[in-house]
């Protein structure tokens, strides 16, 4: 009996042994599995040396678009594109834009052209976890966007701007040139640069600036569009004189979210072209009022749970986010149906019957009354 035991029951050194085997092999089998094309890699945890980096795939699903640039006019000008990381919410994301995923396949003096990856899983290194999109560090894949630029403009020529009825829009963060094409690459594109002999001497006619729908964490602006003969870029939204975002040629309005409660900004709407930056007037607009935080109500002292006691003395205070409040107001009840009645820190019963007794405090000032009052229930012995 015992030897069937031993035979059949491994000892628990033998039990981890197999179970580090299992592991083991199941690692070597995850190692062979091929990737999905949908599927994401993790990227590291916080503090983990090694960063992360899109990986631009190419499949029946997910193709690749051909973005051509052209030049028009006299002279001669470099042409360059780079596509920014199209996946949104992905974290310990150390390289946000990358030219990994557009691939030049023809260059000549007037035409350009880049094949586009549009879509990029991402890969860290070293880090080879497969997990879904969305899920711990993942993103949500969207079709790249290019961003294209025009430089080393040959000598005695100068740049115009890009033509007006192409996909190109001012890139959205102030941090890239505002004469920049931002392209979203949901299908095939051409965009289409103007040189010219001249340089554009004509500024665009300024913006005037209104006040839009205010709201306690938002602030809506409009302004008037500005005209310009050769090429309005767009406009650089300023808040506080600094730039906050851009939008394209036929904005009118812009919305800033995430602001701060019952706080003034100043804001100023620049319109732009190849050459000028030309100011809208300045407004100030304040946030809308901040919510009402009433105050919380803490029982300091109060009557033992049961006691024969005729009397029950009461103590309280008022604190809001941690802090202890001098001055407040304070409203009592006593009783089921007892009704709200003005009260002070101090609060003394008398005469009290035998049987239980239910007493609510609640304290209040300009902010509100306490949602939440304080109830005590304690019994009184005959």
């Amino acid at each position: 009996m015992r030897a069937r035991d031993i035979t059949h029951r491994p000892d628990a050194l033998t039990r981890l042994l197999l179970v580090g085997a299992a592991a083991g092999l199941m690692f070597l089998v995850f190692l062979g599995l091929p990737q999905a094309a949908h599927a994401q890699l993790v990227c590291p945890p916080p503090g983990h040396p090694e960063g992360c980096r899109p990986i631009c795939e190419v499949d029946a699903q997910h193709p690749a678009a051909t973005l051509t640039a052209t030049i028009a006019g006299p002279g001669s000008a470099t042409l360059e594109a780079q596509a920014k990381n199209p996946y949104k919410g992905a974290t310990d994301n150390a390289n946000k834009g990358t030219d990994e995923c557009a691939t030049p396949v023809l260059a000549g003096p007037t035409d350009w052209s880049w094949t586009v990856k549009r879509w990029c899983g991402f890969h860290c290194e070293h880090w080879h976890t497969l997990v879904s999109p969305g899920t711990l560090g993942g993103g949500t894949p969207y079709p790249a966007t290019a961003i294209v630029s025009v430089t080393n403009v040959e000598a005695g020529h100068y740049f115009l701007g890009w033509t007006t009825s192409g996909p190109c829009a001012p890139p959205s963060s102030p941090t890239l040139s505002r004469t920049d094409c931002s392209v979203f690459l949901n299908t095939e594109q051409s965009v289409e640069a103007n040189l010219g002999d001249t340089q554009d001497g004509t500024a665009p006619t300024a913006s005037t600036v209104s006040k839009g729908v205010v709201k306690r964490y938002s602030i809506q602006i409009k302004w008037t569009p500005s005209i310009d003969e050769t090429w309005l870029g767009g406009y650089e939204i300023l808040r506080n004189g600094i730039p906050y975002a851009r939008r394209g040629p036929a904005a009118t309005a812009f919305t800033a979210t995430s602001l701060l409660c019952n706080t003034k900004y100043r804001w100023r709407v620049r319109a732009f072209d190849s050459v000028h930056l030309i100011d809208s007037n300045s407004i100030i607009v304040k946030t809308g009022a901040c919510a009402k935080v009433p105050p919380n109500t803490v029982l300091h002292v109060k009557p033992p749970g049961v006691t024969r006691s005729r009397t029950a003395y009461f103590h309280w205070g008022a604190v809001r986010r941690g802090v202890d409040l001098i001055r407040f107001k304070s409203q009592c009840r006593l009783g089921r149906y007892g009704v709200w009645r003005k009260c002070f820190p101090g609060k003394t019963y008398r005469n009290l019957k035998p049987g239980y007794h239910t007493v609510r405090i609640r304290t209040g000032d300009s902010q509100g009354w306490d949602r939440t009052p304080v109830k005590y229930r304690w019994l009184v012995r005959r």
